[in-house]
């Protein structure tokens, strides 16, 4: 149990350094391997104990959802395409191999079908991001009269200072609200909200007419890393919007009614929280240093950090407990905070 949990933390690691487009491709790959008809695709044939001696001859590339998903997160794949490519290999050998019509060719089409849908959204959003980054700033107007006088040259001073906190309070906003979205989507229950609903490929014709706004968290990650939220309460709404949508779609007691209800209190939680240190970004910093000291499972990395912190600010050092070194978060000072975190993501 434990090495499993671990696996899962080391997964999650590896997908949190993915680039957006390659995370979202995770996501979808995820979603596939979580359907009963993908069962005989998430693992290599085992063509010896299947007695197909002639699958080696026939099949010369052979390829599966999980040796996808180990590539991925291994950073085999240069870009989305790359991925896409290993996807639809898994469908052509099945094509290869199988007869026409038989099960395992039909279930082949069928998640080809769905693949081929969802991977053209993921090009679509890209391509509507790398648009948005092309665009130019604007050429920033010259005030004469700011030159000119030297009381409007103040007041252009302070606009400017203004400019450069409001961009640090944006940047504080949006790491915050990434954490949190990265806290929900390691979660096990929330493995079939990270890409939108295939309401066509699951026969749910109603769905479209009882969901007006769709939403998912692949989504969400999106428009976050696109500067599409221009606040951290958008961020929010879409997020709710996500278990809103679940629990109104689907029966009280089913599965994801209840996991929809559990991710939105967590959520609820982390949300609560997370505004109240928003007010206070020193508060934030430190309540970010916890979390990631608390998922370090290096000792040496401990001792690495705790000498940095004896270094750099042994006040916060409390030796008193006999052999055990103490870390007092309270009394470190903003800059050992910011060292700190940058040491443990680096």
């Amino acid at each position: 149990m434990e090495s499993s949990v671990m696996s899962r933390k080391r997964k999650r690691e590896k997908a949190n350094n993915l680039e957006p487009g390659l995370q979202r491709c995770l996501q979808l790959l995820n979603h596939i391997q979580a359907r009963q008809d993908a069962a005989d695709f998430l693992d290599p044939v085992d063509w010896k104990n299947l007695g197909l001696v002639d699958y080696p001859s026939i099949v010369k590339y052979p390829m599966d959802l999980g040796t996808v998903e180990k590539k991925i997160l291994d950073g085999k794949y240069k870009d989305i395409q790359a991925f896409a490519k290993d996807m639809r290999l898994i469908w052509k050998n099945t094509f290869t191999y199988n007869v026409e019509n038989s099960d395992i060719y039909r279930t082949a089409e069928s998640l080809r079908d769905m693949f081929d849908r969802k991977f053209e959204e993921i090009e679509k959003a890209i391509a509507i991001q790398d648009e948005e980054k092309e665009e130019p700033n604007p050429p920033k107007k010259k005030s004469k009269k700011s030159i000119e006088k030297k009381g409007e040259k103040k007041t252009e001073r302070k606009s400017e200072k203004k400019s450069r906190t409001s961009k640090a309070e944006q940047a504080a906003w949006k790491q915050g609200c990434k954490d949190i979205l990265n806290f929900l989507k390691a979660k096990e229950e929330a493995a079939p909200f990270l890409v939108p609903v295939d309401w066509q490929g699951e026969g749910l014709d109603d769905y479209p007419e009882i969901i007006k706004n769709p939403m998912d968290l692949g989504t969400v990650e999106l428009r976050l890393s696109s500067g599409n939220y221009s606040n951290p309460n958008s961020f929010a709404a879409d997020v709710k919007l996500v278990f809103s949508n679940t629990m109104h779609y689907n029966m009280d007691d089913s599965e994801y009614f209840v996991s929809a209800k559990k991710l939105d209190e967590v959520f609820d939680r982390k949300w609560k929280k997370f505004m109240k240190t928003l007010e206070d970004p020193e508060k934030m910093n430190r309540q970010k240093l916890v979390d990631l000291l608390r998922g370090i499972e290096s000792n040496e990395k401990l001792g690495e950090l705790v000498l940095l912190v004896q270094r750099l600010c042994p006040q916060a050092m409390d030796m008193k407990q006999g052999k055990e070194i103490i870390i007092q978060i309270t009394k470190l000072d903003p800059k050992t905070v910011d060292r700190l975190i940058k040491e443990i993501m680096t």
